[in-house]
């Protein structure tokens, strides 16, 4: 026990003076100094032993980071905390004798701050080949020793970079000017029963002759039906056989022409004709075998009296796969119901993926009947043949769905019927 009271003593001399443990780092200038180590007593309840230790790590107990200082087995030391030292007795019977104190270290004195640094200043100075002409720049930056953010003598060199000049581009050539377009004008007349149109651009005149029959089937004179879409007037003739005044599905058609639009145009490629093919579906006298044998999918639709019908509140109609990806010019077809719907009709393209080519909303009439045209509404779709929108398509789609509340009891009836696509063939030579 008296070795440890000689070790003790010597190990507080030496704390008390230097305030940090004996093997500490030196604290050199413009460092914060660090905290001394604290004394704590851990008892091994195994060992039946106190451990003295230096606290190193900050974690509370004896663990792997901390050193120990003395393995004490008997009862004749005693330590007694005092604020943030340690007062340690040497017991003996009755009385206590204070052998010393061990307290934490005090902190280090702050380092002072190290001195300003210096800016930079710039030099620039141009270099040139034999015959005098400039090649680029030097630029030398320097340490600004005085401060005074110009360079001049006693700045300090550092470093040094070459700027190049660049090689002029070369000059483009004039574009050629373009060629003025050609207006156009169109003219009807009428000569020996026939209607005769005339397409006139510039010096070169087209001829298109319409016969006009003088009798009508079962009396009725022919009719025409004129309209105007962005590229051009669709000009019908038909016998108007329900004696409605308007073209619909209980007509008969005699012939169909499209008179484009002329414009004035910009420089282009000569003009190539546009080869379309025409899909018709007339589902009058059509079977449940037409549809399985004709590559039509029918999800919530059937087929009643001659039409395509949904008495589900939603469905869709999916048509057969064209022959090849062909671009979509027009889609018509006539429907009704004594419910609203909400009609989309799709493209389908080879990947798989949808777009809408338009979307149209049946309010509903409730004097609709299957087969009397005039509570029909006519769907119509015309593409834009300066910029075909749905092009390369594989396949089209109808999808239906009723819009709002419906209170009909007996159920839903749409129908959609007689469905006319226009397509553009391509790679047609």
């Amino acid at each position: 026990m008296k070795k440890f009271i000689n070790f003790l003593t010597i190990l507080l001399s030496a704390f008390f003076i230097f305030g940090c443990e004996i093997n500490d780092e030196f604290i050199i200038e413009e460092k914060d100094g660090r905290d001394g180590y604290s004394v704590s007593i851990f008892y091994d309840a195994t060992a039946n032993m106190k451990l003295y230790y230096w606290e190193r790590d900050n974690t509370p107990g004896f663990t792997s980071g901390d050193t120990i200082i003395y393995r004490e087995n008997n009862q004749n030391l005693k330590i007694v905390q005092n604020g943030g030292c340690f007062d340690l007795f040497l017991v003996s019977g009755n009385t206590e004798t204070l052998v010393g104190s061990v307290c934490n270290g005090a902190n280090g004195t702050n380092g002072t701050n190290g001195a300003d640094g210096h800016g930079v200043v710039i030099g620039s100075v141009t270099y040139a080949d034999q015959d005098g002409n400039i090649l680029g720049n030097i630029v030398s930056f320097y340490s600004d020793e005085d401060d005074n953010g110009t360079l001049t003598t006693g700045d300090i060199f550092k470093n040094a970079i070459t700027v190049s000049n660049g090689t002029n581009g070369t000059n483009g050539t004039n574009g050629t000017n373009g060629i003025n377009g050609t207006s156009s004008s169109i003219s009807c007349v009428t000569i020996n029963g026939n209607i005769v149109i005339t397409i006139t651009t510039g010096d070169i005149v087209t001829t298109t002759t319409v016969p006009i029959p003088t009798n009508g089937v079962n009396g009725l004179n022919s009719s025409l039906k004129a309209t105007t879409t962005c590229f051009g007037i669709i000009y019908i003739w038909y016998f108007d056989l329900d004696s409605d005044g308007v073209f619909d599905s209980g007509d008969k058609k005699l012939s169909e022409d499209l008179i484009p639009f002329a414009k004035d145009g910009e420089d282009g490629d000569d003009a190539k004709a546009i080869v379309t093919m025409t899909l018709e579906y007339d589902f009058q006298g059509a079977g449940t075998s037409y549809f399985n044998s004709t590559g039509f999918v029918l999800n919530n639709f059937c087929l009643q009296d001659g039409a395509l019908y949904c008495p589900y509140s939603t469905g869709y109609v999916l048509f057969p796969e064209f022959v090849n990806n062909l671009d979509v010019l027009s889609i018509i077809f006539n429907y009704g119901s004594k419910n609203p719907y909400d009609i989309d009709v799709y493209a389908i393209y080879p990947d798989g993926s949808e777009a809408v080519i338009k979307t149209v909303h049946l309010n509903g009439d409730p004097n609709f009947q299957k087969g009397v045209w005039n509570t029909y509404s006519q769907f119509e779709y015309y593409a834009d043949l300066d910029n075909i929108q749905f092009k390369n398509v594989k396949q089209i789609k109808l999808k239906a769905k009723v819009s709002g509340v419906t209170t009909k009891c007996s159920g839903l009836d749409l129908h959609i019927d007689q469905v006319t696509f226009l397509l553009k063939v391509n790679n047609v030579n």
